[in-house]
């Protein structure tokens, strides 16, 4: 994979405080990093290092000519201004013609449920609602690297579902994404690779490298006796009238299909992360 930002042995600090150290880190094209940790272990500065908005204080920051970048704070400024005369404003900036500009408005607010918040001044937002806004702000125009920091704080689960499918687009796409936050949900359901920061370093890595596939069907006595032996099966589980398999991710979508063609049911798909250097 092709990196687009790179940090060899950065660290940073304020005032003598170590805020991280010795973070070499790879942001590559298409990939998408979760970033977990306890509050306070450097999780925003780290981010705030990757798009280039936080001085290192040692090491280096690299980066690939051209790229653009879009990155989400953790909080959001209190602003004089509506969602819709920020949003016109930076879309603008960022060469929107207004035309393309009402047009994301109107389907990201209505997307987040915001239609009805859109003239109010972002200082009277709640922090939720303020959130929201930032989020939008980031999906308005296609970015090479999203960097996304606790941007589902406030934010109800339907809210949480739309943020995922917005952000799973951005995925498909090919777009690189670095996200922090405490939903460990969404980090499985996002993230190839997930980082773990303690004691402002990180420690290790965790990678995506098998999937659990929950399912039911009828009496198959054929499958049963060669699930174990398909391609990828780690092993499997019967409890009651259903059936866990365990698989490794790049013969999941194989599994998923001999199973649809068996008439099964499929009732979930999850990921389960395995320590990595």
């Amino acid at each position: 994979m092709e990196d687009l930002i790179k940090l060899e042995n950065v660290s940073k600090d304020y005032d003598g405080n170590i805020v991280v150290k010795e973070v070499n880190l790879s942001i590559r094209k298409g990939q998408t990093i979760g970033v977990i940790g306890a509050n306070g272990t450097g999780k925003s500065t780290l981010l705030r290092v990757i798009a280039g908005l936080t001085k290192v204080s040692n090491g280096k920051r690299l980066q690939k000519d051209n790229i653009k970048i879009n990155y989400v704070p953790e909080h959001f400024p209190k602003m004089n201004f509506t969602p819709v005369e920020y949003l016109h404003h930076l879309g603008s900036f960022q060469g929107l013609s207004k035309s393309e500009i009402d047009q994301h408005i109107e389907d990201l607010f209505d997307r987040f449920n915001m239609k009805l918040m859109k003239h109010t001044m972002i200082k009277y937002l709640s922090k939720g609602s303020m959130q929201k806004v930032a989020v939008i702000q980031s999906l308005m125009t296609k970015p090479d690297v999203l960097l996304l920091d606790e941007p589902l704080s406030g934010q109800d689960l339907d809210s949480q579902e739309r943020f995922i499918q917005a952000v799973q687009n951005f995925k498909e796409d090919g777009v690189s994404i670095a996200i922090a936050c405490h939903e460990n949900h969404i980090i499985e359901k996002l993230a190839d690779r997930v980082l773990v920061i303690s004691n402002k370093v990180i420690h290790g890595s965790k990678e995506f490298t098998t999937k659990v596939i929950q399912f039911k069907c009828e009496d198959d006595p054929i499958l049963m006796n060669t699930l174990d032996q398909m391609e990828g099966v780690i092993k499997s589980d019967v409890l009651k009238d259903q059936v866990h398999v365990y698989v490794k991710s790049h013969c999941s979508n194989q599994l998923l299909k001999k199973l649809l063609d068996r008439d099964c049911y499929i009732m979930s798909v999850n990921s389960v992360m395995e320590y990595g250097d």
